[in-house]
């Protein structure tokens, strides 16, 4: 009888690498970060494209029952291969998507997304492709997890892949 032991894997997609926590004696398994800057390039020594690559993981990561996703960052590179991981019109593909904390009282929080709409409106009128604030924009839709869990440095995460599990968060810190 084999010890079932919790495994990461690490996919290479250049620029924007992602990972796999692997839980499989719990059936659970935790993306970390789902993107890469370079979606469309072959990658050197494969066929396969960054964005093949993402949709090959989450058609693999489908037979799991528990899954979950974390954006460490919000740099698009992080985050804009989540469109491989649209679940059904009544489940989404993940119960929980852990994102950084923001605090949308802080003047640079206002500032940097004023900017982004500015910059959204400017390219939608000027017909120029501007796509971050649109994936960001996605990214909070629902589409993708049932919960959103915004964390920061000091709390708690339970239920990561049992009862018994937990993870504490030592970054980012909180601001006051």
């Amino acid at each position: 009888m084999g010890i079932n032991v919790p495994y990461m894997e690490i996919y290479n997609v250049k620029h924007g690498d992602f990972g796999v926590y692997y839980d499989t004696e719990r059936d659970y398994v935790c993306v970390i970060d789902c993107g890469t800057s370079q979606p469309n390039d072959l990658l050197k020594l494969s066929l396969m494209t960054p964005k093949d690559i993402i949709a090959s993981v989450a058609r693999n990561l489908r037979k799991f029952n528990k899954r979950d996703i974390l954006i460490t960052h919000f740099h698009e590179d992080h985050y804009n291969g989540i469109k491989a991981f649209r679940g059904t019109r009544s489940k989404p593909f993940f119960k929980n998507m852990f994102i950084p904390y923001i605090d949308p009282k802080r003047d640079y929080t206002k500032t940097i997304l004023l900017a982004m709409e500015y910059l959204y409106a400017f390219s939608t009128f000027f017909k120029v492709p501007f796509t971050v604030l649109k994936n960001f924009k996605e990214l909070f839709s629902r589409k993708y997890s049932e919960d959103i869990i915004p964390v920061h440095r000091g709390i708690i995460l339970h239920d990561i892949s049992s009862e018994r599990k937990k993870a504490k968060v030592l970054w980012p810190p909180i601001f006051k």
